[in-house]
């Protein structure tokens, strides 16, 4: 049985470095934390138009994630659930800081999670429709070959005057609205448009396509997509796809039956093998 993972991010300095690895910082614990929900939700996977026609709303994702928050724990004996917002108004309104300081009370110092949708993020502010923005009040790492929308997650703390602080932020490009997939650069949501649109073509004829996110476990810039296509037609078809922005084909996407690069996006190579894939 897998062990589920305690949510808390601790000080850099309270972490040794694990098989001669780097540290992870608070942004890399949060990563790590985020990608559990993100499992934990199902949020990895693109199931096909037959099981889930209508794309999420934003409010359903979020639902989605806050259940799946079910599973863990902030300390022993004491759920995450109790200790987790999906809106931002919480941290104005006083209400991360008055559960925080309830569970101080108890002898149970705990930090809260907020997880939020942003559309924008600029000098530490999280910007999104129909929202006031959001000072998170630190520098927010984000990459520079991708935009919003974001998914992100919060760590909060309580001071010692009863304030919710903001102890540590991560903010993670997602596929679309309402889809909490992770992606890491824009050829990662092209590649993505086009397997729905598979997806859908595939329905069409009665066979079904599963995509599926296989979780990164160490740093790297490739993704990798698990595709599973089932048919009473046809034997069923499993096959790893990556996806390098950054070039060719390298040590990690070796394992991979096909590496999506700008190059072989733009002459259509990926086209080509996803055919010979469903017709072999």
């Amino acid at each position: 049985m897998r062990s589920v993972p305690l949510f808390k991010v601790l000080p850099v300095e309270n972490l040794p470095p694990i098989d001669g690895e780097a540290t992870l910082t608070g942004d890399g614990q949060l990563r790590f934390l985020m990608e559990e929900l993100v499992e934990a939700a199902s949020f990895n996977i693109l199931p096909p138009p037959g099981v889930a026609p209508d794309s999420p709303s934003v409010a359903d994702a979020f639902a989605a994630l806050r259940n799946a928050t079910s599973a863990y724990h902030v300390a022993a004996d004491v759920p995450l659930s109790h200790h987790f917002w999906t809106f931002g108004s919480a941290l104005r309104n006083g209400d991360v800081a008055r559960r925080l300081l309830e569970s101080a009370r108890k002898g149970c110092a705990v930090q809260g999670f907020v997880a939020l949708h942003a559309d924008e993020i600029r000098s530490g502010v999280l910007y999104s429709p129909r929202t006031m923005p959001i000072r998170v009040g630190q520098e927010i790492s984000l990459p520079a070959n991708i935009g919003g929308p974001y998914l992100v997650l919060l760590a909060c703390e309580l001071t010692p005057d009863g304030r919710a602080e903001v102890a540590a932020v991560d903010a993670v490009p997602i596929y679309k609205v309402g889809r909490l997939l992770p992606v890491r650069s824009e050829l990662d949501r092209d590649v993505l448009k086009a397997l729905e649109h598979l997806q859908c073509a595939l329905d069409v004829h009665g066979a079904e396509c599963t995509i599926t996110r296989i979780r990164p476990f160490a740093h790297t810039d490739v993704t990798h997509l698990s595709l599973t296509i089932r048919s009473r037609a046809f034997r069923r078809r499993d096959a790893v796809l990556a996806i390098n922005p950054y070039g060719t084909a390298n040590a990690s996407s070796e394992d991979a039956d096909f590496c999506v690069t700008h190059r072989n996006w733009t002459s259509g190579g990926l086209i080509a093998w996803l055919e010979r894939t469903i017709l072999d």
